[in-house]
């Protein structure tokens, strides 16, 4: 691999890394509880999908689809 490339390809690592980063400590914190979220800054201990579920729940994304569905046929 020629110099140039090479430190191209090195750039490209370093932006990519600091794009996705925010992207993996969102996934990370949205399995983490409200005492772990702010006392651990790694990924979870015990990941928690009942976030996702609360969220379900409290928001009606149920009733959301449907009308979205509707409203499309």
């Amino acid at each position: 691999m020629q110099r140039g490339s090479l430190i191209i390809h090195v750039i490209l690592i370093i932006v990519s890394i600091f794009f996705i980063s925010p992207i993996i400590w969102l996934s990370w914190s949205s399995l983490k509880s409200a005492v772990e979220l702010f006392s651990n800054p790694w990924p979870p201990m015990y990941p928690r999908f009942y976030n996702f579920v609360k969220a379900f729940f409290m928001m009606n994304y149920l009733r959301s689809i449907v009308n979205s569905v509707i409203i499309t046929v």
